[in-house]
């Protein structure tokens, strides 16, 4: 379930920087979708798409921080399995192997001003949630600028991961080898990952 922050955390000042995707230079890293929204933006907030340039370069825009009330749980499928070896002819010898597939569906995510803004003019039409957290300027000096935007949680598709994490470990006592004297034990350790 959502926990409390995410829910219902007041609404703060921030101040970011963000990139413009409509700026004329920007709008070949997109989607297909990008400049027709971008006109469709630009030419509602009244500046010219054909020569756009984003006002904002190098300065942090204000935008707010809050909680979303409206967040849904989460919910996720996960297949987990493992093994552990101890070997009787090497006693201090230890294996294992962990296998792990989780699919995590309606998760919670706080997207970046960044990341509002491309995802605003990268769908197929402008009638989104992104664009409705993005604020530009309407009329006047910075015309179709980035103004203002509003981070909070949302609920995103899904977050998957498979994999295997693996680890051998060997303690090795000196005694073992017939020194007399106390060194202690050595523990030798390898840990690994296989991200699948």
């Amino acid at each position: 379930a959502p926990n409390i922050g995410e829910l219902f955390g007041p609404a703060s000042q921030t101040f970011l920087f963000i990139t413009d995707p409509c700026d004329i230079n920007n709008l070949q890293f997109g989607t297909p979708n990008r400049a027709a929204n971008c006109a469709a933006l630009l030419n509602a907030a009244g500046a010219d798409p054909a020569t756009f340039e984003d006002p904002n370069v190098g300065i942090n825009i204000p935008g707010t921080v809050s909680g979303n009330a409206t967040l849904q749980a989460e919910t996720a499928d996960t297949t987990t399995f493992g093994v552990v070896v101890r070997p009787s002819f090497l006693p201090r010898l230890t294996f294992s192997i962990d296998y792990y597939d989780m699919d995590l569906q309606n998760a919670i995510n706080t997207l970046s001003p960044q990341d509002l803004a491309d995802q605003c003019v990268d769908l197929p039409t402008v009638d989104n949630a992104f664009c409705t957290a993005i604020e530009r300027q309407n009329g006047g000096i910075g015309a179709g600028g980035i103004v203002g935007f509003s981070i909070q949680p949302v609920n995103v598709a899904s977050f998957t991961t498979k994999g295997v994490d693996f680890s051998l470990a060997y303690s090795l006592r000196p005694s073992d080898f017939g020194i007399d004297a106390d060194w202690g034990t050595f523990d030798f350790r390898i840990v690994g990952n296989h991200l699948d």
